[in-house]
């Protein structure tokens, strides 16, 4: 009898997830929804087609990702918020590195710390509930 792994089966799967929901975002939207939560910490900055908006998007669409993930891997009934509470340390660690590439590369004197942190969470968590929300819509289509 031979013992067959799963894993590459797993791992394909999970790629083409990925390949698929993050097919549905455009540039735009995402770019937006950046500026949108991070333009008002920074004031005077340039924010648009900047660096620093390149790695906000890279940090939304990982988090769009996770939350898709975790939405067509519950069960349709889970709640939200039970889901959100799996996912903070994933989300906290993506928070936490949006602040400190924003720390790192902005003048000090130019950051509202407040807002930065009150951004971030914001923009990582409302992009988690997006992808969230889209896996749970998939998971009821596949029924």
């Amino acid at each position: 009898m031979t013992v067959v792994s799963l894993e590459s089966y797993k791992e394909q799967k999970e790629h083409t997830l990925e390949r698929q929901v993050i097919g549905m975002l455009t540039y735009e939207e995402v770019a937006e929804r950046a500026s949108r939560y991070m333009a008002s910490s920074l004031p005077g900055f340039t924010f648009r087609a900047s660096f620093l908006e390149e790695f906000c998007i890279d940090i939304g669409v990982e988090s769009y990702v996770i939350g898709a993930k975790m939405g067509s891997g519950h069960a349709i009934d889970t709640c939200e918020i039970k889901a959100f509470s799996e996912a903070f340390p994933t989300l906290a660690y993506l928070i936490i590195e949006l602040q400190m590439l924003i720390i790192s590369w902005v003048d000090p004197k130019r950051l509202r710390p407040a807002i930065l942190r009150h951004g971030t969470q914001k923009y990582v968590e409302d992009w988690w509930m997006v992808g969230y929300r889209l896996g749970q819509k998939r998971n009821r289509m596949k029924l």
